[in-house]
């Protein structure tokens, strides 16, 4: 987040070590109570959460570490609104996939619909849209589901994506590639569909193994990080629940991610 050699806000490191707490989950107290002086900076703390994309996750550790009113009430909106829209998504994203099942066309979810499941509680994880990939030939059936059903849609053809919005607060991305064509890697990404992987519970959905979903959400992040510089502390959440998830229980063949990596 910063240079080495800097010297940590008090705000900083009560943010970093917050989070540390959160995510480990583990019920030891990172003590943070020689960080904060009738000086400290609450408004800033909250301010940092809300930008790294983790106010949700710090919430309960931000309240016992004695964020005062009314700061704290507005923290808790925020947890509670993160909570509400993942069960709403969850809800409107079953609704289009009868939609797409009904159609016939094949998809495949992606990036935070997949994460969210490997956080410890529901609402933890922040987000603002659900990605899916279709086929290049279901784009336009997908958009008349998509419209009929109240989204408007801002598509460019030049770009991988296409989204769509529905007020007041669903956002969809239905992707007819993982990658843009001058990205140096979708190359790699070129054909997902080749290794996708058949639902058993459906006779259109898909999914990635989950060696390739892991190499599709890291190589995901380095591209963000490349372009931006800006590494948020939600994508080091989610590393950190996908280690336990996949890595640490062996659920994947982890060979087979460093052979597929050196081909990146």
């Amino acid at each position: 987040l910063y240079p080495l050699k800097r010297k940590l806000a008090p705000e900083t490191k009560v943010l970093v070590k917050l989070f540390v707490e959160a995510v480990k989950n583990d019920g030891v107290s990172m003590n943070v109570e020689n960080e904060i002086s009738a000086q400290f900076n609450w408004q800033k703390l909250f301010t940092e959460a809300k930008r790294h994309n983790i106010g949700a996750m710090l919430y309960p550790y931000a309240k016992k570490a004695g964020c005062p009113e009314p700061l704290i009430s507005a923290w808790s909106q925020i947890a509670d609104k993160a909570l509400r829209k993942e069960l709403l998504f969850n809800a409107e994203r079953s609704a289009i996939i009868s939609e797409f099942e009904k159609a016939g066309i094949k998809y495949i979810p992606l990036k935070g619909i997949i994460i969210k499941d490997y956080y410890p509680r529901k609402g933890m994880r922040e987000f603002t849209d659900n990605d899916m990939l279709l086929e290049e030939k279901s784009i336009p059936a997908a958009t008349q589901i998509m419209e009929k059903r109240g989204y408007r849609s801002n598509i460019n053809e030049d770009y991988t994506d296409c989204p769509f919005y529905k007020e007041p607060i669903f956002n969809f991305e239905l992707h007819r590639a993982l990658f843009a064509k001058n990205v140096p890697i979708a190359k790699y990404f070129k054909d997902p569909w080749k290794k996708a992987v058949k639902d058993n519970d459906s006779n259109f959905g898909y999914h990635m193994t989950n060696e390739d979903f892991y190499i599709h959400v890291i190589t995901h992040f380095y591209k963000h990080y490349a372009i931006s510089r800006v590494a948020v502390l939600k994508f080091f959440a989610d590393f950190h629940y996908l280690q336990i998830g996949l890595i640490d229980s062996q659920k994947v063949d982890i060979n087979y991610i460093k052979r597929e990596f050196s081909k990146l």
